[in-house]
């Protein structure tokens, strides 16, 4: 199964976390969804999300994978803030996500 990123509308674009991907940016972690980009003035970008960013929650939902994180994002209204656990290097931390119009 090819990984294929997946685009938002909150500006930030994430892949499946594999082993390769991992050891590449030195994350002991086996779960959860990789940023890949961030697109400039976007939501994502305000939260101060950045590449490399791993995504372990989506409104205190666990997301191990790509299909946890779509059926996660696939149930927030456009109109709702979301609310991600972020770990970035050796420190886990709660972003939000404001919804825009």
């Amino acid at each position: 199964v090819a990984e294929m990123p997946q685009e938002s509308l909150l500006g930030l674009t994430v892949q499946q976390l594999t082993p390769e991907i991992a050891q590449s940016l030195k994350i002991k972690d086996k779960d959860g969804v990789i940023v890949s980009n961030v697109e400039p003035n976007s939501p994502a970008a305000e939260a101060g999300l950045h590449s490399g960013d791993l995504i372990l929650e989506v409104n205190r939902q666990e997301v191990k994978n790509m299909d946890e994180y779509m059926k996660a994002m696939g149930n927030i209204d456009k109109q709702e803030s979301i609310l991600l656990l972020v770990k970035r290097n050796k420190h886990t931390r709660f972003v939000v996500l404001e919804a825009r119009e």
